[in-house]
């Protein structure tokens, strides 16, 4: 059974993650994701994984589009009225 990890190097991590290295780099040096630089970074795994989720969530939910309901005009509710009668009389057999 393999041991869990906890630090992987910013390359390791970039591949985990499916994103650039210079992205994963950046993100070490502005302190948006838990590293630490010895000898080169280390990222905490965990805390770096729950981090992008949160992330993705806020950026997921900011750009949610909002559905409005479509506008009726009388004219259209009309129409449709009058076609749904129609209908019913070709059912009945009335016309």
């Amino acid at each position: 059974m393999m041991a869990e990890v906890l630090y992987m190097s910013i390359k390791d991590y970039a591949k985990h993650v499916s994103a650039s290295v210079g992205t994963i780099y950046d993100m070490c040096r502005k302190g948006k994701l838990p590293a630490v630089k010895i000898g080169g970074w280390r990222i905490n795994v965990k805390r770096a994984d729950e981090l992008l989720e949160q992330m993705c969530n806020e950026h997921m939910t900011e750009y949610t589009p909002v559905i409005k309901p479509a506008k009726v005009s009388i004219r259209t509710a009309n129409a449709a009225n009058s076609y749904l009668a129609r209908l019913e009389q070709i059912r009945k057999g009335v016309v």
